[in-house]
């Protein structure tokens, strides 16, 4: 769609043409329910948080001026939206994921329905979904501004201007928050993941594999590198275009984000 063709389905969808938006809808949603699937984890918050922002879209048409395309305009609307959901919700351990399978490992119930997952005919494994999971689960371990620079500098590839434009703040804060961010994550994949340090503590991506074996979409990926930072970097290029939302792993992962959801909301 030409930016000529955006601004006059915008401009019909201003005057109440509802098959105009919708058209611009179509095009944009992709983009705005990855966005948010990352920043938010949980498939139910995806979904409230993408229709919220279709009506408060819908609602300020008047103010799209055009400069940026209708996907990024509106996912800008989204991201705001998410960042102040992720403000009245606590910050997770960073840990949290291996508290969660802990948790499922150790009732029956648990067990059966990692199980039925597993014995599903659509499952796969793939490491890089997993580990895309992975990133958004420690993510929620920083602040919300932070992690949310994070998701569109570093997994969405923004630039600078235009990341601090969709949270709302300045250039300098963006590049503090994204600094903080960047350091941090560095250090705790570090302490967690098995698949870069002997000392980390996480193995689901080698255990997840071993429960399918005949069911693999791909050996896991070398994540390992002599610095933080370059296996930091290695670790977004190997899981920046996994699809959260439709991918692979989907059952698994919706499983797990509600439940984490529920878990790191209590825990102390």
């Amino acid at each position: 769609m030409s930016p000529d063709e955006e601004r006059a389905l915008v401009t019909r969808a201003e005057r109440g043409e509802r098959a105009a938006f919708d058209v611009l809808v179509k095009d944009a949603l992709p983009k705005l329910r990855a966005v948010l699937r990352r920043l938010v984890g949980s498939p139910d918050d995806t979904d409230d948080l993408a229709q919220e922002t279709l009506l408060k879209g819908f609602e300020k048409l008047s103010t799209f001026r055009g400069e940026a395309r209708f996907s990024s305009w509106l996912t800008s609307i989204g991201t705001r939206l998410a960042l102040n959901h992720l403000r009245e919700k606590r910050q997770w351990r960073w840990d949290a994921q291996v508290h969660i399978a802990k948790l499922l490992h150790s009732t029956a119930e648990g067990r059966e329905a990692l199980q039925a997952i597993f014995r599903s005919p659509g499952h796969r494994f793939d490491a890089r979904e997993h580990i895309a999971f992975c990133f958004s689960c420690v993510s929620r371990s920083l602040p919300p501004a932070q992690h949310a620079a994070l998701i569109l500098r570093d997994v969405f590839d923004y630039k600078n201007r235009e990341a601090a434009k969709a949270l709302g703040l300045r250039e300098s804060e963006l590049r503090r928050d994204l600094g903080e961010a960047r350091a941090t994550m560095q250090q705790r994949f570090d302490g967690l993941c098995g698949l870069v340090s002997k000392d980390g503590i996480c193995y689901q991506c080698k255990g997840l594999r071993e429960q399918t074996p005949d069911k693999c979409s791909a050996e896991i990926p070398e994540l390992g590198a002599e610095s933080a930072e370059a296996r930091y970097t290695r670790r977004l290029e190997v899981s920046r275009d996994a699809d959260l939302d439709h991918g692979a792993m989907q059952d698994f992962h919706d499983m797990v984000w509600r439940d984490l959801a529920r878990l790191e909301e209590t825990a102390r």
